[in-house]
């Protein structure tokens, strides 16, 4: 089934941006839970820069990651963010100005 499994097209940077963010996220989250479940984050996280297209790997090049939150005994509280993690890339873009209505 996972063969036949069609990948979202490659993101558009134009008018109508935010719609296609929006089709395309869903498309992506829909292809990997068929097709790459089982896969690792980072290697979700470097699929869904690859079928995202070259403009928007130009700005995801741009983005800033948050550190790990440590308490007083340097537990993690909250852990550091990273083009690793498919969700926070995709976190990332709805953040942006581009992308956001």
């Amino acid at each position: 089934m996972a063969s036949s499994c069609r990948k979202p097209e490659q993101l558009v940077f134009d008018a109508d941006i935010a719609e296609r963010w929006a089709t395309f996220e869903f498309d992506f989250t829909h292809f990997v839970n068929v097709a790459h479940r089982a896969e690792p984050d980072s290697v979700r996280a470097s699929l869904l820069l690859n079928l995202v297209g070259p403009d928007a790997m130009r700005r995801a090049r741009t983005f800033t990651y948050a550190p790990a939150v440590l308490d007083e005994n340097n537990v993690v509280i909250t852990p550091a963010e990273s083009d690793s993690d498919p969700t926070c890339l995709l976190l990332s873009v709805q953040k942006t100005e581009v992308v956001s209505p």
